[in-house]
C-alpha cells in the first residue's frame, strides 16, 4: 500500500468530539501498548539495560520534564554502564579466582609480609 493511500484512509476516520473522556483513555492505553511494544523489541535485541532505564523514566516524573535528548543520553549512559559490567563479571568468572571478591584496598601490609604500600598504592 503506498503512502497517499495510507494518508487517504486515515483522513476519513472519524474523530471524535473533543473533550470525550473515552478518548483520553483509549489514548492511554494505545500508548501504554506502543510503550510495552517497544520494552518488548530492546528485551528482543539484548538491550535489557535501556528498557529497565525507559522503565525507570516513565515511572519518575521528574523525568518527563527533560528534554528528548536528555533522556536518550541518560538511557544510552545506563545500557553502556550494564554492558561494562556485566562484562567485567563475565570476564571475573573466566579467570576463576581464589577469592572473586577481592580487592586491593583490603590487601594486608604487615611487616612478615614485606609489601611496600606505596609501591602497590
Amino acid at each position: 500500500m503506498t503512502l497517499a493511500r495510507q494518508n487517504r484512509k486515515t483522513r476519513n476516520i472519524s474523530r471524535p468530539a473533543p473533550g470525550d473522556s473515552s478518548v483520553a483513555q483509549n489514548t492511554l492505553e494505545v500508548m501504554a501498548m506502543i510503550n510495552q511494544e517497544t520494552l518488548n523489541k530492546l528485551k528482543y535485541m539484548k538491550m535489557t539495560g535501556m528498557a529497565e532505564a525507559l522503565e525507570h523514566q516513565e515511572a519518575d516524573t521528574a523525568y518527563q520534564e527533560m528534554s528528548f535528548q536528555d533522556r536518550l543520553g541518560l538511557a544510552v549512559d545506563w545500557e553502556f554502564s550494564r554492558r561494562q559490567h556485566s562484562r567485567l563479571q563475565r570476564l571475573i568468572r573466566a579467570a576463576k579466582f581464589q577469592n572473586a571478591t577481592a580487592c586491593v584496598e583490603d590487601i594486608r601490609y604487615g611487616d612478615d609480609r614485606k609489601l611496600d604500600r606505596k609501591l602497590i598504592l
